[in-house]
């Protein structure tokens, strides 16, 4: 009966697609423009994947510091403040 159940066991995972993932997420910048006089600035970044984008790994940084963000399944949304001067925006997400 053993045998049995590991032979069943071994056909099942024999079934399963092994196919693998690697086309990763694509990021549309919609906000903000290259240049802006505010300081006060909205980011919202569309991420999309077609197998879907994992919430939990998404990081937005500004010059290197963590940022607060809202997520919809599609877009990054978040409100900044920054000083006069060049500024460097970072995300990361994975699918």
């Amino acid at each position: 009966m053993r045998v049995w159940s590991l032979l069943a066991f071994l056909l099942l995972v024999g079934t399963i697609s092994s196919a693998l993932d690697t086309d990763p997420p694509s990021f549309e910048f919609l906000e903000p423009a290259l240049k802006t006089t505010s300081e006060n600035v909205t980011v919202r970044v569309k991420v999309t994947d077609a197998s879907g984008v994992d919430e939990n790994s998404i990081v937005l940084e500004v010059d290197g510091q963590g940022v607060p963000f809202e997520w919809d399944g599609e877009l990054v949304l978040a409100r900044v403040r920054l000083a006069e001067g060049w500024h460097f925006l970072t995300l990361v997400a994975n699918d």
